[in-house]
């Protein structure tokens, strides 16, 4: 070669630099955080869990013992019984609650129905039988006892003559009236009610003290009357 055709060439030659390498890991695109496959990785697998086999649907039930099942039977016909007798006391004391209120309204009733009596009585001594004022008394008096039967309150009847009857009846003390037996009924003071069967207020009557022996009569024997026989006369002087 000649020398004119020699290129001058640099004493320290330049080589290009090879590309860097980049790491795989860090080349790949950054994933993003999942929390709930995290928890999922997390997480045991259910099939490692001890009670896995017992939560499935086909596993079996265990029967109770015999005698647990006989205890579970009893305490429930205990409960059963007990609550039945719970339901029908309360229903009992509800209708006890109700037919009391009632009864308190209308034995205050009662007194008023006792002043038409009164005044029904003392008027008929000197009215005449077909008086209109006698005629109104009497029908609000009957009103009262159609209102009072539909409520189930019904007078006593009380019979003058009749014995006493101490389940209706209150003796207010003995009164000797001719014709009237001891322990009879000689006057009937109030009249007394019963409401639903049972008795609301008693009648209040006065009984017969019996009848007495006649102020002429002398006993047969000087002994029975408790006295001593008549001393003979003395002789008088001449």
């Amino acid at each position: 070669m000649s020398e004119e055709n020699k290129t001058d060439l640099p004493e320290n030659p330049v080589t290009p630099n090879p590309p860097e390498e980049q790491d795989p890991a860090s080349a790949a695109p950054a994933e993003s955080p999942d929390p709930a496959a995290d928890a999922a990785d997390a997480s045991p697998d259910a099939s490692d869990r001890p009670d896995a086999a017992d939560a499935s649907p086909d596993a079996p039930v265990p029967e109770p013992k015999p005698d647990e099942t006989a205890q579970l039977r009893d305490r429930l016909l205990r409960l059963q019984a007990d609550f039945d007798n719970y339901r029908k006391r309360q229903a009992r004391d509800r209708q006890d609650l109700v037919a009391q209120a009632g009864a308190d309204v209308l034995e205050s009733m009662l007194a008023p129905m006792d002043h038409l009596e009164l005044a029904i009585d003392t008027f008929a001594r000197t009215a005449a039988p077909d008086d209109p004022f006698l005629k109104g008394i009497r029908m609000v008096r009957d009103e009262m006892l159609a209102a009072f039967g539909r409520f189930s309150l019904v007078p006593i009847e009380t019979a003058v003559g009749a014995e006493l009857d101490p389940t209706c009846e209150e003796a207010l003390g003995l009164l000797p009236a001719p014709g009237i037996e001891e322990n009879h009924v000689a006057v009937v003071v109030r009249k007394g009610y019963r409401l639903h069967g049972k008795v609301l207020r008693a009648a209040q009557v006065m009984v017969g003290a019996g009848t007495p022996a006649p102020a002429d009569a002398t006993p047969a024997h000087p002994d029975e009357a408790g006295a001593s026989p008549a001393a003979p006369a003395a002789p008088q002087e001449a």
